[in-house]
């Protein structure tokens, strides 16, 4: 389905008449496992199998999709304790998207700049080998391709990755700066 956020609410198509159901993301903490305190959701990525939602100060990556009775939930769907993602101190999961064909998510690393592959069938989590390239205070990614777009905030930059058809390695193509740009977080 098409997913869709706005005034912190999540919006998800539905086989009804008029279109669209909506739910307020206060209204999740506290249900499903979500913390009132200690956990940031950043980012999200739209699939068909749900909205896949990083966070930034707990190792978790959150899905939220509709339940078999039709309600929505959020659920804690991998926790990055004991993988290739090991979170430490700052800001950590940050931008996330999923690959074209829906088989994996890219998340970057704000704090280290490491960026990292998801295999949503297997929940298997591999650290993208960017040749070591400086990718630190990674925050907004954009997929097109197999470009990767990553907005560095504090940088400044937006820098352009070439991944490999398996999108376990890559390598910087570009990094754009501008004086236009003043903490650039997102790329659309």
């Amino acid at each position: 389905p098409n997913w869709s956020t706005r005034s912190g609410r999540a919006a998800w198509p539905t086989r009804r008449r008029h279109g669209c159901r909506s739910i307020s993301a206060p209204s999740l903490a506290g249900s499903n496992g979500l913390p009132s305190t200690g956990t940031t959701l950043n980012d999200l990525a739209v699939t068909s199998s749900g909205v896949y939602v990083t966070d930034s100060l707990s190792p978790t990556l959150w899905r939220i999709a509709p339940g078999p009775d039709g309600k929505l939930t959020m659920e804690k769907w991998l926790d990055f304790t004991g993988t290739a993602f090991q979170y430490t101190t700052g800001y950590n999961a940050d931008g996330i998207q999923a690959t074209p064909d829906g088989r994996f998510l890219i998340v970057g690393a704000l704090n280290t700049g490491k960026l990292y592959r998801i295999d949503i069938a297997s929940k298997a989590v591999v650290e993208i080998d960017t040749g070591g390239a400086d990718l630190t205070n990674a925050d907004g990614i954009e997929l097109v391709g197999d470009d990767l777009y990553v907005a560095r905030n504090a940088n400044n930059q937006i820098v352009k990755l070439d991944l490999a058809d398996d999108w376990a390695s890559g390598a910087v193509d570009t990094i754009t700066t501008s004086p236009r740009f003043d903490f650039t977080a997102a790329i659309a």
